[in-house]
């Protein structure tokens, strides 16, 4: 059988982590008209909370098995207790303490799916980070996974655990320290100046977007470097990017449209295009800052030409219903009369998912990955 042909009949999913389920979506039986519509399936659910699960952990496929890493739980301080400054509080209040543990996700022989605990490493596990991480940016490069924690949602001010970054080697099976990132050093701390908007991998590096600039680490050097160049009036890059042959695919911050950017030699985007061949995928829009984007590679098309995508695009409409905008779309690139590559996005199919049934109260994805 040859490669296109194994391409072909190998399925890809989303997975999608909301709060306390698993779901999961068959992205390559979309927009086949010679089989039914796929429908989002529940892999793991565990809402009746016998699971004393963190919420917010940042999920990864390796191979073929998932893992979970770090987040948080909840904590009640009651007046009784002490607060981290040694004071007594005057009412109940909630603290959320970070998670250490890595979780994998099994399947029986009847494919029913369980979720454990990977403490102690071994047998393709992934054993436990060196220090918890709050909200965790989880990537996997280089046949690494690379572990950089966020602040908490409750106390964003409180100075982080060192290591905040971390890395995994399979070969060595154990976990190991990297610099830090220059703005979670405390001595630069600034509230709102190191809220990382999103970020992206442009060949081995990590590229992550904050509003003083771009944060850039080279995972073969090692090392952290800044530039302040901002995008203005290029718009903020926000979530849902992939990047193709020098340009990055990415929703802008705050606005509902997928744009496309030209990155410099350094992998900083220095022009964009906004896809308006998409515009159907985002109209309606959801209500303001109550959407999401989670956006992934497909793979070259081997019939239609050009590198397939598949966006997941989540909101709140204003009925206040939630619901998720599935769409494959193709990118290709050609010469305009100078030139230039000009990139141009075809639409290929989009379907429209009704996520009230998984949980309709928190309305929020927690984690997105295709394997």
């Amino acid at each position: 059988m040859s490669t296109r042909e194994r391409e072909r009949e190998r399925d890809q999913y989303w997975y999608v982590w909301m709060e306390n389920q698993l779901c999961c979506l068959n992205i390559t039986q979309l927009g086949k008209g010679s089989c039914s519509r796929p429908e989002f399936q529940t892999m793991f659910d565990n809402s009746d909370g016998v699971l004393d699960l963190p919420i917010k952990m940042g999920c990864i496929s390796v191979g073929s098995k998932l893992y979970m890493i770090g987040g948080e739980r909840e904590k009640w301080i009651t007046p009784d207790d002490d607060d981290d400054d040694g004071y007594k509080l005057a009412i109940t209040e909630i603290d959320f303490l970070p998670n250490l543990d890595v979780y994998a996700l099994d399947f029986d022989c009847r494919g029913c799916a369980s979720i454990r605990a990977c403490k102690n490493g071994g047998d393709d596990d992934i054993p436990r980070m060196l220090v918890p991480k709050f909200s965790p940016l989880v990537i996997n490069l280089d046949e690494k996974i690379y572990v950089l924690a966020r602040r908490p949602s409750c106390k964003y001010d409180k100075p982080l655990e060192l290591p905040v970054f971390e890395v995994f080697d399979p070969l060595l099976e154990s976990w190991r320290a990297l610099p830090h990132p220059p703005w979670t050093d405390p001595a630069q701390f600034k509230i709102g100046s190191d809220y990382m908007h999103h970020h992206f991998v442009w060949a081995h590096k990590i590229v992550c977007c904050t509003i003083a600039g771009f944060y850039i680490f080279d995972t073969r050097m090692e090392k952290w470097e800044f530039t302040e160049k901002r995008l203005s009036p290029i718009p903020m890059i926000s979530c849902a990017a992939a990047e193709f042959n020098g340009f990055l695919v990415a929703m802008p911050w705050d606005l509902q449209q997928l744009s496309i950017y030209q990155l410099d030699s350094d992998g900083i985007p220095k022009s964009y295009r906004v896809l308006h061949e998409l515009y159907s995928v985002f109209n309606p829009p959801f209500v303001r800052y109550h959407f999401q984007g989670f956006l992934t590679h497909l793979g070259d098309d081997v019939d239609g030409g050009g590198h397939k995508m598949c966006l997941l695009y989540a909101g709140v409409d204003h009925c206040n219903t939630w619901y998720a905008r599935v769409a494959i779309f193709r990118v290709i690139l050609s010469c305009n009369d100078a030139g230039d590559l000009y990139p141009h996005a075809y639409l290929e199919t989009v379907e429209v998912y009704d996520l009230e049934k998984f949980d309709g109260l928190s309305c929020w994805i927690d984690s997105a990955f295709v394997t």
